[in-house]
């Protein structure tokens, strides 16, 4: 099965294949829920999925990037993850506590592509 999805910044439509998953291990990195000392929440999500896939293949994804920089950056950094190995970002949908700060997890991660929907950043009510 294909998904497909919008390579944000190549202007162009893609189809990404969809495979299995061996295991899927899911970090909250920002939520408007603070469960955990130390964590800052805000009104947004985001989250880094780990997985394995079906060839043994690690991948780790940001999925979405939530609504304030500051508070998802503290959050990374106190959790310890290294945004250097994520292979790409993922925004379900353009609202601005799931969009804010694509473009400093994209830098922090040096530079990894972004997937979404092609109206993702249009203008919102």
């Amino acid at each position: 099965m294909s998904l497909s999805l919008f390579r944000v910044g190549e202007r162009q439509i893609v189809a990404v294949e969809l495979e299995k998953v061996r295991s899927l291990r899911v970090m909250t990195l920002a939520e408007n829920l603070v469960q955990r000392s130390g964590l800052q929440g805000q009104w947004g999500l985001s989250f880094l999925l780990e997985l394995v896939d079906a060839r043994g293949r690690r991948r780790k994804v940001v999925f979405d990037t939530g609504n304030d920089k500051a508070p998802l950056m503290h959050n990374i950094k106190r959790l310890k993850v290294d945004l250097s190995d994520v292979d790409c970002v993922v925004l379900s949908h353009g609202h601005g506590d799931h969009t804010v700060a694509t473009v400093e997890v994209v830098e922090a991660a040096g530079g990894v592509e972004v997937y979404a929907h092609p109206h993702v950043f249009l203008p919102r009510f």
